[in-house]
Order: structure tokens, then C-alpha cells, then sequence
């Protein structure tokens, strides 16, 4: 939407990541929307990831650096788009 980016994960990525993309993103204009096209649970940061504390870092099937890898591919793919 002219030079506004959504960024649609099927899955509950972390606020942390979301602030990270945002503030690195190549526009000032971003929408951020987690489950989209379905849900894949929690996305949690490595910082949290197994902290039998936090419900949501439980893991669920995803490997501890996969918000990372999410996150770079999100820059990676939004770079190439501006």
C-alpha cells in the first residue's frame, strides 16, 4: 500500500522482533500482522526460548534461532522490495 509494509507470519512472533524489523525496515510505514494464514504458535526470542516461566516459550516444534531466521528473511525480502 504505496510505501507500506505488512509483514504477515502464521505464527505469534515476539513484540521484540516486530520492534526490530520495524526500526529496520527500509519505510516508516510497516504493519506487522502474526497469525496470518493460519497459526503456528509462539514465536518466541533465543532469550526466552525453553523458560519453563514463560507459557509461550515453550517450545513447540521450532528450533531456538527461528525468530532470527524469520526476521532476516522478513529485512531480506522487504530490502529487495525498496
Amino acid at each position: 500500500i504505496g510505501d507500506c509494509l505488512i509483514y504477515a507470519v502464521p505464527g505469534e512472533v515476539f513484540v521484540d522482533f516486530q520492534l526490530e524489523i520495524k526500526k529496520n525496515s527500509p519505510t516508516e510505514r510497516n504493519i506487522f500482522a502474526s497469525l496470518a494464514n493460519g497459526s503456528s504458535g509462539y514465536i518466541p526470542t533465543p532469550e526466552v526460548f525453553n523458560n519453563l516461566y514463560s507459557y509461550e516459550a515453550i517450545p513447540r516444534g521450532y528450533a531456538q534461532d527461528t525468530g532470527v531466521r524469520v526476521k532476516e528473511k522478513i529485512m531480506e525480502i522487504a530490502k529487495k522490495i525498496f
